[in-house]
């Protein structure tokens, strides 16, 4: 019972990671809300998959000002990585992993742009001479 309880959890820490991974791939993500999605996702419970917090204890925990919260938090529900219902306790705030795919397609994708890039390379390399070899090659 231990060995599944720590497999559980080695799960929903690894789950957690992927999903701030994915975020942090996000473009539209900007370093605040990401900060801010840093913390809720450590909130999270295993079993639930739900973080209970308010604005103010993300804010003494980040830093960054209870405003700013609310809009690092509205950005990331806008873009699609938390939904969120007001408790008794806080906010509800559920991380979601829906977009997950997405991102690891975008990350895939600027593999395969840098992959090409670097294969042009060479042949731009190749196609460029300088002036001093037009000359030689005149002669």
């Amino acid at each position: 019972m231990v060995e599944n309880d720590e497999a559980r959890q080695k799960s929903w820490t690894s789950q957690k990671l992927e999903w701030l991974n994915r975020v942090s791939v996000d473009p539209r993500v900007k370093p605040g809300t990401f900060e801010v999605g840093f913390c809720i996702i450590q909130h999270a419970n295993a079993g639930t998959g739900i973080a209970i917090l308010s604005d103010r204890t993300i804010s003494d925990k980040t830093g960054i000002s209870s405003a700013e919260v609310y809009r690092h938090r509205q950005a990331l529900k806008e873009l699609g990585w938390i939904t969120w219902t007001r408790g008794r306790h806080g906010l509800r705030i559920k991380p979601l992993f829906s977009r997950m795919n997405l991102m690891l397609d975008y990350l895939m994708h600027l593999r395969e742009v840098r992959n090409v890039e670097r294969l042009d390379a060479p042949l731009k390399r190749k196609n460029k001479s300088s002036p001093a070899m037009d000359l030689r090659a005149t002669k």
